[in-house]
């Protein structure tokens, strides 16, 4: 009775706090010198889809069938408990750096042949990311982070890839790695390092006015290189504030070049969670909008739902201070919540752009339609603005407008184009703003 108290009902493995228990003893002999330890995580490849083919009901028993074909494959010094819903850990004992990845092959090979998961039977692929334990990553806190980011990386790769943090290995690595991404970055706020693309926002309900988004590149040591390069370093060294700062400037010299044409401009600018407690920007913002006199709403600055979430506070008083200013304000990723819209009662947004996730083979999912088409509904009684982003095909575009959305953004409908001047000279020579 004590060993069933110990499993998780579903799978038959370690549930989760005595798996959490299990990793904290080896985090305390890693401490007090002990090797051969790791800690690996395993996923399925594909969730959502896969939960799609099945339905929810049948997560369970998918899980229970993952569970008993690694359950008969662990062997000696490994232990498997379920970490969450879709994540099963395994801690390894007594493993050589070589046998912890000939552990890694062995859970691929596991995912050949067929699952049942009740009347349904499916194939899958599993990603997998763990972290070696030792003296220097030696907090259960700090492991599963460790082994999260990989496991994470490893799904970026695509389907059935892994990967395994070696702290020992890598600190020197990343450290220096860090430093010259670091660099970058400080030369680019100062010199001529960022490049902005803009995308256009389409309107599918005939709205006056041209819109678009500013994108954020950076010239990375081969090229032009995407945020998820950048920004994590920037955000780490306390410098996303100046960086949403040169955005927003050039945002807004943009916006004054074309605030006397006959067509409204209107252009959404990313804002980071460190700019909300900037004590300064309100101040600075308001500084340049009044020199630039830009019509009303034409800058709209926009945040994740989660960001703003987490920074509930800060978020609401930095939109208060928005509205005076004739900046309007985007919450980007809506929907992902529980309730999304009582977020609206503590922060005015005016745009809603709906959680990508959602637009992922929209045709197919029924579910999602019915989603995309309340959220319109309820924001159209709120006096709200929709816009779905990552649109990728006609079919869901036709959706989208069925649905009430507003206007829709994707590479299918226009591809981002670098930000240029009148003689076709990219604008990426202006000093940075202090």
């Amino acid at each position: 009775l004590k060993e069933q108290l110990l499993r998780d009902p579903a799978t038959g493995l370690f549930h989760r706090t005595h798996m959490l228990k299990l990793i904290d003893d080896a985090v305390s002999t890693a401490a007090d010198g002990k090797a051969g330890q790791a800690i690996l995580l395993v996923e399925p490849d594909n969730w959502k889809t896969v939960i799609g083919n099945i339905g929810m009901a049948n997560t369970d028993n998918l899980m229970a069938t993952i569970a008993t074909r690694i359950t008969e494959n662990l062997g000696e010094h490994a232990v498997a408990g379920r970490l969450g819903e879709r994540t099963i850990g395994i801690l390894l004992d007594h493993h050589s750096d070589e046998q912890v990845n000939a552990r890694v092959d062995a859970l691929h090979k596991l995912a050949t042949g067929v699952f049942e998961a009740g009347a349904h039977s499916i194939t899958l692929t599993f990603g997998i990311g763990g972290s070696l334990l030792g003296e220097r990553n030696a907090s259960t806190q700090l492991l599963l982070e460790q082994a999260d980011e990989a496991l994470r990386s490893a799904q970026s790769c695509g389907v059935g890839a892994s990967q395994i943090h070696d702290p020992a290995a890598r600190d020197k690595a990343e450290a220096e790695r860090e430093r010259q991404w670091l660099e970058l970055v400080q030369r680019a706020l100062t010199e001529e390092g960022f490049v902005l693309y803009q995308q256009q926002i389409i309107s599918l309900q005939d709205a006056d006015g041209d819109y678009s988004e500013i994108l954020l590149r950076m010239e990375g040591p081969n090229g032009e290189v995407t945020p998820g390069y950048f920004l994590p370093v920037a955000e780490r060294n306390g410098l996303m504030s100046a960086v949403d700062r040169w955005v927003i400037q050039r945002a807004i010299n943009m916006l004054a070049e074309r605030k006397n044409e006959a067509q409204a401009f209107n252009m959404f600018v990313k804002l980071s969670a460190q700019s909300l407690t900037d004590p300064t920007l309100v101040t600075w913002l308001r500084e340049q909008l009044k020199a630039n006199q830009l019509k009303q709403g034409a800058l709209v600055l926009e945040m994740p739902e989660s960001k703003v979430l987490t920074s509930l506070k800060p978020a609401q008083e930095f939109v208060s201070q928005l509205k005076p200013l004739g900046v309007a304000f985007a919450l980007e990723q809506f929907g992902s919540g529980l309730n999304s819209f009582q977020l609206l009662r503590h922060v005015d947004a005016d745009y809603l752009k709906i959680d990508r996730n959602f637009m992922a083979e929209l045709p197919q999912h029924e579910d999602n339609r019915a989603k995309i088409a309340d959220i319109c509904e309820q924001a159209r009684e709120l006096g709200k603005i929709t816009v779905a982003e990552w649109v990728e095909d006609a079919a869901s575009t036709s959706i989208l407008f069925a649905c009430g959305v507003d206007f829709v953004q994707g590479n299918f409908l226009r591809e981002p184009e670098k930000v240029l001047t009148a003689d076709g000279v990219a604008k990426r020579s202006v000093r940075a703003v202090s």
